[in-house]
Parts: C-alpha cells; sequence; structure tokens
C-alpha cells in the first residue's frame, strides 16, 4: 500500500506488516522545504508547485491496523530515535529494502 502526505512525503506498507514514512515536507528533519524554501504556491502551475529537498526524514513501525501503537512498535535507531533526519537518497533506498525485507515477526528489530 501507498499513502501521500500531503505533498511533504510518504509511506509504504509492506507484506510484513511494516510501513515506512520518508517525509520531506515543512517540520521535516530534512535540507530543504521545497524549490524555494517556502510553502509553495497552489495556485501556480504544477511544475512550481514541486517539492525537493536533497534529504528527507525517515521512520518505520509493524502494525497490523496501519497507525503505530504508542507502546513501542516503532524501528529504533542506533541513537534510540525513532526518526533518522537528513538522509540522502542512497540511505532511503538501504532503509526501505531493509524493512520490507524482515520477517512478519521482528517486531522487536532496533530495540
Amino acid at each position: 500500500m501507498f499513502q501521500c502526505n500531503g505533498n511533504e512525503g510518504f509511506h509504504m506498507t509492506f507484506a510484513n506488516g511494516w510501513t515506512v514514512s520518508v517525509q520531506f515536507g515543512v517540520m521535516s528533519y530534512c535540507s530543504r522545504k521545497n524549490r524555494y524554501g517556502t510553502m509553495p504556491d497552489f495556485n501556480a502551475p504544477l511544475k512550481a508547485r514541486l517539492w525537493e529537498s536533497k534529504t528527507a526524514e525517515i521512520a518505520a513501525w509493524h502494525t497490523t491496523d496501519g497507525e503505530p501503537r504508542k507502546d513501542g512498535n516503532w524501528y529504533f535507531f542506533e541513537d534510540g530515535e525513532r526518526v533518522k533526519g537528513y538522509c540522502n537518497a542512497d540511505e532511503v533506498s538501504e532503509f526501505i529494502q531493509m524493512i520490507s525485507a524482515l520477517n512478519k515477526y521482528e517486531i522487536e528489530v532496533g530495540i
């Protein structure tokens, strides 16, 4: 399943029950918020409304109902955080591949 988050990123949910979040919008830990560094003009032509960033923030959680629980079914990074910011495209790709390859029962990865 794919979800788009208000032109600021996306979620991908895999058959193993894990969801990956990639965000690069106004409130995200990323290098730029969009082409112009501010909110896009939604009345402008489509090309002028494109968001871009050299980096993005990533996160992942395991669920059966589409939403993370507050009691800890998140993937935790080496520093103990649930979100890792300022990741380049290669890091994002590697993270997506790693999460998608987890066994559906490996809920405590990174904890």
